[in-house]
């Protein structure tokens, strides 16, 4: 989704316009799968991992990617801006040259 400057959601957004709409689904509890939680096991992964965020994105999900930097063994955390959480359209140019760095 898109926020401006002051951090309120912009209505004239197409994408915040759909993710609000499949809330309802996403939030759905009925296919709920019972597992344990992931965090306590994030040291776990032996991959290399690229951890992007963007600069405006809710805090929610910040904090979250941060966890995962941290809880990931070496994992390499980098933030964008100006973006959202929509990274593949706010900020292309910026995103594609870290992710094939990080896939070469």
């Amino acid at each position: 989704m898109s926020f401006d400057e002051a951090g309120q959601l912009r209505a004239d957004d197409p994408a915040a316009t759909v993710l609000l709409d499949q809330a309802d689904w996403f939030m759905q509890d009925e296919d709920e799968i019972d597992e344990p939680p992931a965090e306590p096991r994030l040291g776990e992964i032996a991959v290399p991992t690229l951890v992007v965020l963007g600069d405006r994105d809710v805090e929610a999900i910040t904090d979250i990617g941060h966890r995962y930097a941290r809880g990931i063994p070496g994992a390499r955390l980098h933030t964008l801006a100006p973006a959202d959480h929509l990274l593949p359209l706010r900020v292309p140019d910026q995103l594609h040259p870290l992710l094939l760095e990080h896939l070469a």
